[in-house]
């Protein structure tokens, strides 16, 4: 399944169900290289029946069925476990950042100029989609904007290191098809 299919089969699939946050923790990195995880808790069986084969592959975390996540999405706009790890981090320039996808889905780590929504409109709840992670296509696919340091592509299992800016400077992240995943790095 083409990951356009599978972001397609999320829209129809929250759209059926639903009809139409951020845990806060504060991390500084010392010398070297700070780390950021990339969390989701989705359950493959359930998952995979719902989206198709690979929209989630067997992790650690993978306790969330699917019908629960609809159901917690609907009434929170936003669902516990999909997150980056931590929220906020203090880094220091010219250090690096690793990134580590440890959920079983794909998701990006998305450099915006402020936190809204993403390219599936039904997750987004009342956030309008930043233009930093692309558009629909007519056809109704996402196209996510050029993947990039800015903007990087996660899929489950995958690690990447994110360069921090040379001169202080604060940086605001989220993953651009769960919106309410955001990170908000400090140069110093």
């Amino acid at each position: 399944m083409t990951r356009f299919r599978f972001v397609q089969a999320v829209c129809a699939a929250v759209l059926a169900v639903c009809g139409f946050g951020v845990l806060s923790l504060h991390t500084s990195a010392s010398a070297g290289q700070a780390r950021i995880t990339i969390l989701d808790q989705c359950d493959p069986a359930t998952f995979n029946a719902a989206l198709g084969p690979g929209a989630c592959v067997p992790h650690a975390g993978d306790r969330t069925t699917f019908p629960a996540f609809l159901a917690e999405f609907q009434r929170d706009h936003a669902v516990d476990g999909w997150e980056f790890d931590p929220d906020e981090l203090d880094v220091r320039a010219g250090q690096t950042v690793r990134l580590a996808n440890q959920g079983g889905e794909f998701h990006t780590f998305t450099r915006v100029a402020a936190f809204g929504g993403g390219v599936i409109g039904v997750l987004n709840g009342t956030q309008a989609p930043r233009p930093e992670c692309g558009h629909i296509d007519a056809q109704g696919n996402p196209v996510f904007a050029p993947f990039g340091p800015g903007n990087m592509p996660m899929p489950a299992g995958s690690t990447a290191t994110l360069p921090v800016p040379a001169t202080p400077k604060t940086q605001l992240y989220q993953c651009c098809i769960h919106p309410w995943m955001q990170a908000v790095l400090k140069t110093n």
